[in-house]
Protein backbone atom coordinates (compact mmCIF):
# COMPACT_ATOMS: atom_id res chain seq x y z
CA UNK A 1 0.00 0.00 0.00
CA UNK A 2 2.85 2.44 0.85
CA UNK A 3 4.45 1.88 -2.56
CA UNK A 4 1.17 2.56 -4.33
CA UNK A 5 0.60 5.77 -2.36
CA UNK A 6 4.14 6.91 -3.14
CA UNK A 7 3.90 5.92 -6.82
CA UNK A 8 0.71 7.99 -7.21
CA UNK A 9 2.37 10.99 -5.52
CA UNK A 10 0.00 11.00 -2.56
CA UNK A 11 2.77 10.69 0.04
CA UNK A 12 6.51 11.43 0.00
CA UNK A 13 9.12 8.73 -0.24
CA UNK A 14 10.13 9.29 3.38
CA UNK A 15 6.55 9.04 4.60
CA UNK A 16 6.03 5.91 2.47
CA UNK A 17 9.07 4.26 4.06
CA UNK A 18 7.74 5.13 7.52
CA UNK A 19 4.31 3.80 6.58
CA UNK A 20 5.88 0.57 5.33
CA UNK A 21 7.90 0.31 8.54
CA UNK A 22 11.27 0.00 6.78
CA UNK A 23 14.36 2.23 6.53
CA UNK A 24 14.37 4.78 3.72
CA UNK A 25 17.34 3.14 1.98
CA UNK A 26 15.50 -0.17 1.91
CA UNK A 27 12.37 1.50 0.52
CA UNK A 28 14.42 3.19 -2.22
CA UNK A 29 15.98 -0.18 -3.08
CA UNK A 30 12.51 -1.75 -3.20
CA UNK A 31 11.28 1.01 -5.54
CA UNK A 32 14.25 0.33 -7.81
CA UNK A 33 13.48 -3.37 -7.83
CA UNK A 34 9.90 -2.57 -8.83
CA UNK A 35 11.10 0.05 -11.38
CA UNK A 36 9.36 2.90 -9.58
CA UNK A 37 11.32 6.15 -10.03
CA UNK A 38 12.57 7.78 -6.84
CA UNK A 39 13.75 11.02 -8.47
CA UNK A 40 10.98 13.22 -9.78
CA UNK A 41 11.01 16.50 -11.62
CA UNK A 42 9.58 19.27 -9.42
CA UNK A 43 6.27 20.92 -10.37
CA UNK A 44 6.92 23.53 -13.03
CA UNK A 45 10.11 21.80 -14.14
CA UNK A 46 13.73 22.28 -13.24
CA UNK A 47 13.83 25.83 -14.61
CA UNK A 48 11.07 26.86 -12.18
CA UNK A 49 13.03 25.27 -9.33
CA UNK A 50 16.19 27.10 -10.40
CA UNK A 51 14.30 30.41 -10.70
CA UNK A 52 12.98 29.98 -7.16
CA UNK A 53 16.46 29.28 -5.86
CA UNK A 54 17.81 32.30 -7.73
CA UNK A 55 15.12 34.51 -6.16
CA UNK A 56 15.96 33.15 -2.70
CA UNK A 57 19.63 34.00 -3.29
CA UNK A 58 18.78 37.61 -4.10
CA UNK A 59 19.05 37.36 -7.87
CA UNK A 60 22.34 35.44 -8.02
CA UNK A 61 22.34 32.40 -10.26
CA UNK A 62 23.57 29.40 -8.23
CA UNK A 63 26.70 27.61 -9.37
CA UNK A 64 27.88 24.06 -8.95
CA UNK A 65 29.99 25.15 -5.98
CA UNK A 66 33.30 24.20 -7.50
CA UNK A 67 36.10 26.66 -8.05
CA UNK A 68 38.19 26.68 -11.19
CA UNK A 69 41.38 26.21 -9.22
CA UNK A 70 42.76 22.90 -8.08
CA UNK A 71 43.89 22.46 -4.49
CA UNK A 72 47.60 22.25 -3.86
CA UNK A 73 48.82 18.73 -3.22
CA UNK A 74 52.18 17.23 -2.39
CA UNK A 75 54.05 15.67 -5.31
CA UNK A 76 53.95 11.90 -5.59
CA UNK A 77 57.44 10.37 -5.34
CA UNK A 78 58.53 8.49 -8.45
CA UNK A 79 60.98 6.13 -6.72
CA UNK A 80 62.17 5.09 -3.28
CA UNK A 81 65.08 7.60 -3.26
CA UNK A 82 62.77 10.52 -4.03
CA UNK A 83 60.35 9.35 -1.27
CA UNK A 84 63.20 9.46 1.24
CA UNK A 85 64.13 12.97 0.11
CA UNK A 86 60.52 14.17 0.44
CA UNK A 87 60.08 12.78 3.96
CA UNK A 88 63.32 14.49 5.05
CA UNK A 89 62.05 17.76 3.52
CA UNK A 90 58.63 17.48 5.22
CA UNK A 91 60.25 16.89 8.63
CA UNK A 92 61.92 20.30 8.59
Amino acid sequence: MAIDLYRRGIISIGRAAEFAGIPLAEFIFLCGTLQIPVLREPPGGLEAELAGLEAALGGQRPTAGHSNTLPEIAPVPRDEHEATDLSAHEAS
